[in-house]
């Protein structure tokens, strides 16, 4: 029996993960989210409604300006 797929940003963000697609999509395109071991490339890649997922925040901060002052 097949499962159901929706986009990556939208499951992440359906299932509490994020507070918004936005934030999903900025997890995902910084590649801290993996589905079933494999690492999810695209915010719309399809994700099944059983799958396995594996995600960190894209910034621990606010803004990326503390991506900016933490290198600094």
């Amino acid at each position: 029996m097949t499962m159901a797929a929706s986009r990556a940003d939208t499951a992440l963000h359906a299932r509490g993960l994020f507070e918004s697609r936005a934030k999903a999509r900025e997890a995902i395109e910084a590649g801290l989210v993996t589905v079933d071991g494999r690492i999810v490339k695209k915010p719309s890649e399809p994700i099944a409604a059983d799958a396995h997922i594996v995600a960190q925040a894209a910034y621990p901060w606010v803004s990326r300006g503390g991506v900016k002052l933490a290198h600094a």
